[in-house]
């Protein structure tokens, strides 16, 4: 335990000591790199000789100190020039002439083997002339002037060839000068009173003195430029990464869960005809279940082929009421010939083979059920029979005693047929008032359904967002109040509710 302790404080103490020597060294050169008085502050890459370490300047950006605390800045081979002003972000700088006759050093201005350049460079064309310059109405150079001559430097062409066509006046030569500002138009003349503007490229210290950092040697034996002491802007990057978790991981949650959800509910859309769905047994009581009916037997029940008109003996019968999918043209239908309720082939069929009585009204089919439950009754056999008109009713032989039951009138249809059939029945009157509450009982019957769908489809599919699922929770808690159980068990239009299979 020892061993990896003292490694841990050794490196701890190096990065202090590497840390605290940096930072030091930075502030030893920005004490020393100021000339007196001057409010120039001089920091990386310049600094002054002789008064600081050599770590605070980068080659060929040494300063110095002259009698009056001007800053100089010496050029190999142009001499010594006085320092008017430094932009570290844009890495420019402003000289100028110590004797105060800059247009006089410009003529041996030299730039090679220092790291700066002009910025925005002007040709002038200076002219030594012997009269008087009140004659040329020009701005004379005064510090080259002298009682016999007057010197002129000018960029515009015609003062060149108007002062070259004279005899009075010489050219010196053209100079290209480093001026301070662009010039938009051609100077007539100008006595280069201002300062030189250069710049520098390396080192590249623009980027930190904008943000606020300070440049410098990573170390004293290395040449490594570095920026330190960057003000902090903004959120932490700690606090950054909590937001970002904090937030981001809900986020992806809350969008993978709504995905799943609509998923879901497209899914139960496309899937076309669904098998029976599982009903909340809680819906209706369990009624007493007949036996299932086998193969033969299913295949007895009379088959529709629906048309393009969709027509059925029931007008109101659009949608199957196990699968709740509307009917299509060319779908075969099953109807179940005492209660006529229609419904498709192989919805009905599986039905049957578990239960032996309609879904809706939960009568048994009679005369099938009967025989077979009896003892002195052996099947034959189930046969297909192309009958010449459809039969609506049960076909039981030759029994009158459903439509005397109803006051109808039981007959042969003609004279050349056996075909008993019920007619004369009474016309019954319907209620407006039963017909509205019967639509909308099976409304509240269709709209649970697909809530019940819609839930099992979220458990499927969305088990881990949770919230999603108690909010439909809470909604299907607030439907149970619409639930049959409110309505009357005497009702002759209530409908029992599919169990479960």
């Amino acid at each position: 335990m020892n061993i990896p302790r003292a490694i841990l404080s050794f490196f701890i103490l190096f990065f202090f000591l590497s840390s605290s020597y940096f930072a030091s060294s930075l502030e030893n050169c920005k004490e020393a790199d100021i000339c007196g008085v001057s409010e120039l502050v001089i920091e990386f890459p310049f600094g002054i000789q002789k008064k600081g370490p050599e770590s605070c300047s980068y080659p060929g950006f040494e300063l110095s100190c002259d009698n009056t605390s001007q800053t100089i800045l010496t050029l190999p081979y142009s001499g010594q020039f006085t320092l008017q002003g430094i932009d570290y972000a844009e890495q420019e700088i402003w000289i100028n002439d110590p004797n105060k006759c800059l247009a006089q050093r410009i003529l041996s201005l030299n730039l090679s083997g220092t790291p700066f350049y002009g910025v925005t460079n002007e040709s002038f064309t200076y002219f030594n002339c012997s009269l008087d310059y009140l004659k040329y109405t020009l701005n004379p150079i005064a510090c080259m002037s002298g009682s016999k001559y007057t010197v002129f430097a000018t960029t515009s062409p015609m003062v060149i060839n108007y002062l070259a066509s004279t005899s009075t006046c010489n050219p010196i030569g053209t100079f290209v000068v480093p001026v301070e500002f662009p010039l938009y138009e051609e100077l007539m003349s100008s006595d280069l009173t201002g300062n030189l503007r250069l710049a520098w490229d390396r080192p590249g210290c623009g980027s930190c003195a904008s943000r606020g950092g300070r440049c410098g040697f990573k170390s004293n034996s290395s040449h490594q430029v570095v920026c330190s002491r960057l003000p902090q802007r903004g959120i932490p990057r700690s606090a950054r990464y909590a937001i970002t978790v904090g937030v981001g991981v809900p986020g992806l949650l809350c969008v993978l869960g709504v995905l799943c959800c609509v998923f879901g509910k497209v899914k139960s859309f496309t899937r076309g005809r669904r098998t029976l769905p599982e009903f909340n047994s809680a819906v209706a009581s369990q009624p007493t279940i007949a036996r299932g009916l086998d193969k033969p037997r299913l295949e007895a029940y009379p088959k529709i082929v629906l048309g393009e008109s969709r027509r059925l003996p029931k007008p109101d019968d659009s949608t199957c009421p196990i699968c709740l999918s509307e009917y299509q043209p060319k779908e075969t239908l099953k109807t179940i010939p005492k209660c006529q309720h229609c419904f498709h082939a192989d919805c009905i069929d599986e039905w049957l083979q578990m239960n032996a009585t309609c879904p809706i009204c939960r009568n048994s089919p009679p005369v099938i059920n009967y025989l077979a439950s009896t003892s002195t009754c052996n099947r034959i056999g189930t046969f297909v029979i192309p009958v010449e008109f459809p039969l609506y009713e049960e076909f039981m032989s030759p029994g009158c005693g459903s439509c005397a039951t109803r006051g109808g009138r039981c007959g042969v249809k003609n004279n050349s047929s056996h075909q008993v059939v019920c007619s004369r029945l009474p016309q019954r009157q319907s209620s407006s008032v039963g017909t509205a509450f019967n639509a909308f009982h099976t409304a509240i019957i269709r709209a649970y359904a697909m809530l019940l769908l819609l839930e099992l489809e979220c458990q499927e599919s969305c088990a881990f967002w949770g919230v999603l699922c108690c909010v439909f929770g809470k909604v299907n808690s607030f439907t149970k109040g619409l639930r049959l159980e409110g309505l009357s068990k005497n009702s002759p239009w209530r409908k029992p509710a599919l169990t479960k299979a």
